[in-house]
């Protein structure tokens, strides 16, 4: 009908064209009306609800995965059949459940089943890894069915020792800063010929420690917890501290954070290799591999740790309250 229509209406135009004759034409209001409905039904298809893909951003290729690194604070995670080393086989999948600033996912307590992610996972996960700030629970079955554990900045390298073996099919994440875990974060800086002197403080820190202990032209710091957690709207962000010029950095020890450093005075320009970062939940050291490796640095910033902590909570930190909680460990 409507190309009918519209045949009559060039064929006039044409009449019109070359004799020069007036006319015009009605189009029937059932045609109006037809084509205004077409339009708006095109229209509302920008109305329709956003299709969510099953899988979060990630990669079960074994040159791919490497993309994916697990001492960032975005949340990161790696699923293997055997073990993570084990690069020749195929059945991994490492990613971000919940998302990334340039690749967004709408992960948070989302389901994910291995099946989505690379379905030679299924049942067959040996092995581990979860980073950044985030928790994440496995299940036995599908679709989030029969919660198994949890895992919070940890790594596990033999499921078929600690349990759980060739049983998982899903697992779930959200963000999360465990606050309740911490008392405070303890920082310190310095020559590589008073490491020893750093080690046995840090092992000691606590609110009050006495950071005067140190030999030598060194630095010490103890945030509280509320320096580093903060509001917990604004968890991450950190207050901006400048390093003490006169102590040459060789050694950097950190228990209970992250720290973050910068090559300018107001922690907004990362060294040129990227960030640099020191620390996780437990404690963690840094020895300049060459005099010239920390050079530049002028700032930084403790955060919320993150990362994997093969150092649990050690001597009189169990009576002055951890800084970690133990359970956090990565196991071998």
């Amino acid at each position: 009908m409507t190309r009918s229509i519209m045949r009559f209406f060039y064929l006039f135009s044409a009449v019109k064209l070359f004799s020069g004759i007036p006319f015009s034409v009605a189009l029937p209001a059932s045609e109006l009306t037809q084509s205004t409905t077409s339009l708006t039904k095109r229209l509302n298809l920008a109305d329709l609800p956003v299709i969510i893909p099953k899988a979060p951003p990630g990669f079960y290729k074994g040159d791919e995965i490497n993309q994916v690194y697990f001492n960032i604070d975005i949340c990161s995670v790696g699923l293997y059949a055997t073990n993570r080393g084990d690069t020749k086989n195929p059945d991994r999948w490492a990613g971000w459940p919940l998302g990334t600033p340039d690749r967004p996912y709408p992960g948070e307590n989302r389901c994910i089943n291995f099946l989505d992610l690379n379905m030679q996972l299924v049942n067959q996960v040996s092995s581990y890894q979860v980073a950044g700030w985030c928790e994440c629970e496995f299940y036995d079955g599908p679709n989030c069915q029969d919660s198994k554990f949890r895992a919070f900045n940890r790594e596990d390298d033999s499921l078929g020792e600690h349990g759980n073996n060739d049983m998982l099919e899903s697992f779930k994440c959200w963000k999360e800063f465990r606050p309740d875990q911490f008392n405070g974060c303890a920082l310190s800086y310095g020559p590589s010929k008073g490491a020893g002197d750093l080690y046995s403080l840090i092992e000691q820190a606590g609110p009050g420690v006495d950071f005067s202990q140190l030999h030598g032209a060194a630095f010490g710091r103890f945030f509280g917890k509320e320096e580093i957690f903060g509001d917990p709207k604004t968890y991450g962000s950190g207050s901006c501290n400048i390093l003490d010029g006169s102590v040459p950095i060789e050694t950097i020890v950190t228990r209970g954070c992250t720290c973050v450093f910068y090559t300018d005075d107001a922690c907004t320009r990362q060294p040129s290799e990227g960030r640099f970062k020191v620390g996780n939940a437990g404690w963690d050291r840094t020895i300049a591999p060459f005099e010239s490796s920390f050079k530049g640095l002028k700032s930084y910033t403790c955060l919320p740790p993150y990362g994997f902590n093969w150092y649990p909570t050690l001597g009189d930190l169990r009576s002055k309250g951890p800084l970690m909680d133990s359970r956090f460990r990565s196991v071998l």
